[in-house]
């Protein structure tokens, strides 16, 4: 298909009008959206269509494409079935709401010959898939009979295979039975009635509520919870279980997180406790002497570490780039400097000189217009009829100082000016003479001599 590229506006713009032969099929319409001269940004995930409705009477609907942050369609020759103006509209859907939608004309140019075999008809494939949706449920259908409260679950792993059945889908009623006096019977009766079971245990005047977990078979049940230990911020895991009427306490499931000062680096062992390490748990950094290393004596190494071999420890280079040039200072690293290191060269500002002025040449003839930079000369060297002049701003530390130089010739050019420039009353540019400006803070001076021809 070839592609069209259509531009559209939100909002009340122009209405677009796109010529189309009759019983065309060959388009690839881009629709690009404009909101107040901006492109418009389709939300992501959201879907597109387009809508139209022929000069017979009928209509069409096609999904759309999202490429690019435009709605693609493609063209349908029920499209242009018919000669004249067919109203369509795209239209955006994003969070189940409609979000934007354009109007727009087909102008479809009336075909020399009818083709026979198309014909105008409504058309609309997005609501024919809906359709064909609801009679294949038709078809598979839902089970008879049932009652109020109960719900669908598959009988098989078999397509479509469902029936009725009492809760399994969220229960709509508690019930809150006793850990320790409750009967299997009273839970399994509860929890076939299709309500949520929950366990009540009380302990040292504190009442937890545990939620059922249920076995396969019917006469065993367990209950678990998180369980908050008094005067610190444990958290423990803990279970109970009915079996056959008789209920137990289980085991911790996950152990206590140890609140203990972790043990100094040693000899390698398991350990003996029932707690879990926190993840980051940190142990005591070993000093010198506890991994056996060269400790300096305050007054300096003994003669007999030196006769004996032992190193001292020494620091390590300096891998930073050096401080800048400034107020002298010994400093306070610890590190030693790499002999070739290189500190960084001051700049003018930085010792109080002038900074250096850069000599620009310009050889254009004829008009000319430059902007000039702070702090460089200018000399213009060709034959000028007309030199117009700006100024850049200057950057810290430039101050706003400028030059320019140029000889006027036998015809006197013409000199334009920033607006903000004050040059002294009645200059002005005379023939055959060499003139040097210069401008600082808007303040203009000019000296000329007279050149020969």
């Amino acid at each position: 298909m070839i592609n069209r590229y259509q531009t559209l506006w939100l909002g009340g713009g122009p209405k677009v009008r796109i010529p189309v032969s009759q019983y065309d099929s060959m388009w690839r319409f881009r629709f690009s959206l404009i909101e107040n001269s901006t492109p418009w940004t389709i939300p992501a995930g959201a879907t597109a269509g387009m809508n139209g409705r022929k000069p017979d009477g009928n209509t069409f609907s096609f999904p759309a494409d999202i490429e690019n942050n435009a709605i693609v369609v493609d063209s349908d020759t029920q499209m242009t079935a018919v000669a004249g103006v067919t109203v369509c509209e795209v239209y955006v859907i994003s969070a189940g709401k409609t979000v934007a939608t354009v109007n727009f004309d087909l102008v479809v140019e009336e075909a020399p010959k009818a083709l026979g075999d198309i014909s105008s008809d409504t058309t609309l494939p997005a609501y024919a898939e809906i359709l064909d949706r609801i009679a294949e449920m038709e078809v598979e259908g839902v089970p008879a009979g049932g009652t109020a409260g109960q719900v669908l679950k598959k009988a098989s792993n078999n397509d479509y295979d469902v029936e009725w059945s009492s809760g399994g889908a969220g229960a709509t009623e508690i019930e809150i039975i006793t850990i320790g006096t409750a009967t299997s019977s009273d839970i399994e009766t509860a929890y076939q009635a299709g309500k949520a079971v929950f366990g009540k245990y009380t302990s040292n005047n504190t009442v937890t509520i545990y939620p059922l977990m249920k076995r396969s078979d019917a006469t065993t049940h367990f209950f678990g919870g998180l369980y908050k230990a008094a005067g610190n911020n444990t958290i423990t895991v803990r279970s109970f279980q009915c079996i056959n009427n008789v209920w137990g306490y289980a085991q911790k499931i996950v152990p206590d997180a140890s609140s203990a000062t972790p043990s100094a680096l040693g000899t390698a062992a398991a350990g003996s406790s029932d707690d879990f390490s926190r993840a980051d748990h940190v142990h005591a950094m070993p000093s010198a002497s506890d991994i056996g290393a060269y400790v300096k004596p305050s007054g300096g190494i003994p003669a007999s570490d030196l006769a004996s071999g032992v190193i001292p420890t020494v620091p390590t280079a300096y891998t930073s780039t050096p401080a800048d040039l400034g107020t002298a200072s010994a400093g306070s690293s610890s590190n030693w400097a790499k002999g070739d290191h290189v500190h960084k060269m001051p700049s003018a500002s930085d010792v109080g000189a002038e900074p250096a002025i850069t000599e620009v040449t310009n050889t254009s003839t004829g008009t000319v217009a430059v902007a000039l930079d702070a702090g460089k000369m200018y000399h213009f060297t060709g034959a000028l009829t007309a030199l117009t002049i700006t100024l850049t701003a200057a950057t810290s530390p430039e101050i706003a100082h400028y030059h320019f130089d140029f000889d006027s010739g036998s015809t006197a050019p013409t000199l334009s000016l920033p607006q903000t420039v004050k040059m002294p009353s009645g200059f002005s540019v005379e023939a055959n003479k060499h003139y040097e400006i210069d401008i600082l803070n808007n303040y203009g001076v000019a000296q000329s001599w007279a050149v020969s021809v």
